[in-house]
């Protein structure tokens, strides 16, 4: 989709827009952290479609940070069956990930899961607005952090900018959030429960 655009819509030649859309895409799925060009440059489409990327993140047991597919496909096995429920309420839907069936505390650590990233994305991104940050500046840094998948977008955040001219305030917001998505949020936040200094 994005060569597609750089090519009819930006007239870029083909191979040099396929090498940078596949280079960016890849390493923001990957959580490289590898950036070649300012991607805003391409246009608000290339711009959402990467964003999306970083906010889907790797597959099961890798490296990468995010949310992660398989949360993703659990999330959405839910839904179905949540939808199938309603239209049936008198059948048994199950939720199945890879053929099997999930029990509800799957089910629920992976929607506590979503409800935290989001919850955290939005509230470093008010933060890091608090600063000074520009609106777009403090999104796709918080994005970037808490999704740990490297440059942001944009001249100050992005792979041909640098973050020393944020305010200290603003890189010590971006380095907890890289240490929450890192350890992926629950790790983290269950320091802060009573219960668990009490165990």
């Amino acid at each position: 989709m994005i060569v597609a655009w750089l090519v009819l819509a930006q007239r870029q030649p083909f191979e040099p827009a396929l090498r940078e859309a596949l280079f960016n895409a890849v390493s923001l799925f990957s959580g490289t952290g590898y950036g070649s060009v300012d991607v805003t440059a391409w246009g608000p489409f290339p711009f959402v479609v990467l964003f999306t990327i970083g906010l889907i993140g790797g597959c099961t047991s890798s490296t990468a940070c995010s949310v992660k597919v398989f949360r993703y496909q659990v999330l959405f096995a839910a839904i179905r069956a949540q939808l199938r429920r309603i239209h049936a309420p008198s059948g048994v839907f199950p939720v199945r990930y890879e053929g099997r069936t999930l029990g509800e505390d799957v089910i629920s650590a992976v929607m506590v899961f979503f409800t935290l990233f989001f919850l955290s994305f939005t509230l470093l991104t008010l933060a890091l607005a608090l600063t000074g940050l520009q609106t777009r500046t403090a999104i796709t840094a918080a994005w970037a952090a808490i999704a740990n998948i490297g440059p942001a977008f944009g001249p100050e955040v992005g792979p041909t900018g640098a973050v020393d001219g944020f305010p200290l305030t603003a890189k010590w917001l971006m380095i907890a959030g890289m240490l929450v998505g890192r350890l992926e949020l629950i790790s983290v936040y269950v320091l802060f429960t009573v219960r668990f200094w009490r165990a």
